[in-house]
């Protein structure tokens, strides 16, 4: 939907000039020289145009991590990581920035930016952490701890940004 808008304002801005174009080449060498009028309105239109598309493209990456961080995922293959990352990026607004790192102890992350937006997927030892900071600067975390590994953080409760069970940390 915003890719046509944008082709709309482009092909408009495209007939305005070559409106003025046909206008300057249509006269006579008598008259004076043609001076389009100050406006604007086109200059105007492609930046809020523009402003409505970076906006889409922020809760495009908002809803994504969202889902993610719904799923649940937990994942230790290694090749499983990139076809993760492959996945998300699909979903993802192209100029998305992304780098998967490999940590000691077989643990690794994804981490993802967009804009002033941020979301890491971390997956350890002692269990899968996410973290996603939104459009407005909020922070939505989400900690899936292993009780084998933590027995005293065993017990759950809900997370109220994500509405999913989650182990608490004191």
């Amino acid at each position: 939907m915003g890719h046509m808008l944008l082709i709309f304002v482009v092909i408009v801005v495209l007939a305005v000039f070559i409106y003025h174009y046909l206008q300057l080449t249509s006269r006579t060498t008598t008259q004076a020289p043609y001076t389009p009028p100050l406006n604007a309105a086109p200059a105007r239109l492609i930046t809020d145009v523009l402003a409505q598309i970076l906006l889409e493209k922020q809760i495009l990456f908002d809803d994504v991590a969202r889902l993610f961080m719904q799923q649940c995922i937990e994942q230790r293959d290694s090749r499983a990581v990139f076809a993760m990352r492959d996945d998300l990026l699909s979903k993802l607004p192209k100029d998305t920035q992304h780098e998967v790192r490999r940590l000691d102890l077989d643990e690794w992350s994804i981490y993802l930016t967009f804009s002033t937006q941020s979301y890491e997927y971390y997956i350890g030892r002692y269990g899968v952490f996410q973290l996603h900071v939104d459009r407005f600067g909020e922070e939505h975390k989400l900690s899936l701890w292993k009780p084998e590994f933590h027995p005293e953080y065993s017990h759950q409760h809900m997370d109220e940004s994500l509405q999913l069970p989650m182990a608490h940390l004191e």
